[in-house]
């Protein structure tokens, strides 16, 4: 089996719930969304975030569930449960830069981020990330430059 498909069944088998033992007693996933929605309109009302403008349209008619999944998940849309980027410019003497080069995109971990000067920051190093963040490339996606932050 090539690696392509390799990848594409783990992710298939993942989706699924079929890649570990489920735990009959995790919280449904409403549970978790629930919080989600709760933190997001928090932030929203304290004005750190805008709504999303998705969620006004309806979308409904392209809404297909491609398979069942384990009756404590759920389906959802991207940005139901994804934090939107946050525009933050680096202060201080120097910062941490994580740029295409940074990531390994085999092993999908950032290998070596840059160390920069804020003086010297790029224009678009613009993005506030977190602790355990999931980074996803926005430039040549087929590269794969997907990253957990630690």
């Amino acid at each position: 089996m090539d690696t392509k498909k390799l990848r594409q069944k783990i992710l298939d088998l993942a989706i699924r719930g079929k890649l570990v033992p489920q735990d009959p007693n995790d919280e449904p996933a409403s549970v978790l969304l629930e919080r989600i929605r709760e933190e997001k309109e928090r932030l929203i009302k304290d004005g750190k975030i805008k709504r999303d403008k998705e969620k006004a349209r309806d979308t409904s008619h392209f809404e297909k569930v491609p398979f069942e999944v384990p009756e404590s998940w759920e389906w959802v849309r991207g940005f139901e449960c994804f934090k939107p980027m946050e525009s933050k410019r680096p202060t201080g003497k120097t910062f941490r830069y994580i740029d295409i080069n940074s990531i390994d995109n085999k092993k999908h971990i950032i290998t070596e981020a840059k160390v920069l000067d804020v003086s010297d920051a790029p224009s678009r190093a613009s993005r506030g990330i977190e602790a355990c963040d999931t980074l996803f490339s926005m430039v040549r996606p087929y590269l794969e430059n997907i990253a957990k932050d630690m």
